[in-house]
């Protein structure tokens, strides 16, 4: 071997194996806190997208009572297409459904939907009645 060589093999210049064994454990246990971490982040994406959805048909659903086609009721109001009519788009992944309710006696005075995404999370509801999203169990 040439000197120069000889001189480089026997420094201390290099990672033992220990030493790499080491950082690969380090970065494992850093993947294995960080992997659930954003696999709820995506979940929690999806419920947001859920309640967006949500939020969007009461609104679309109101604007479609008050045409004076529908005077005032729920009834041709509640699903995606009809719903279209007032600007109402669903997002993507995100299924939505709904149903005309009796409210105070009246058929089709109220509406209740319900959504949720297709790649996971909770389902979401809205009534009309109180305007509150809540989580509806499994």
């Amino acid at each position: 071997m040439l000197p120069a060589t000889r001189e480089h093999l026997d420094g201390d210049d290099g990672f033992t194996l220990f030493e790499l064994l080491v950082v690969v454990i380090v970065v494992g246990v850093l993947a294995a806190i960080a992997a659930p971490l954003f696999v709820r982040q995506q979940e929690q994406a999806w419920e947001a997208d859920a309640q967006t959805v949500l939020r969007n048909a009461a609104i679309a659903a109101e604007a479609c009572a008050v045409a004076p086609a529908n005077d005032g009721s729920y009834r041709s109001c509640v699903t995606p297409d009809q719903l279209a009519a007032q600007g109402f788009a669903p997002l993507d992944g995100v299924v939505l459904t709904g149903e005309a309710v009796t409210v105070d006696g009246v058929p089709g005075g109220g509406y209740v939907f319900t959504a949720r995404h297709t790649r996971g999370g909770a389902t979401f509801r809205l009534a009309s009645e109180d305007g509150v999203i809540t989580e509806v169990d499994p």
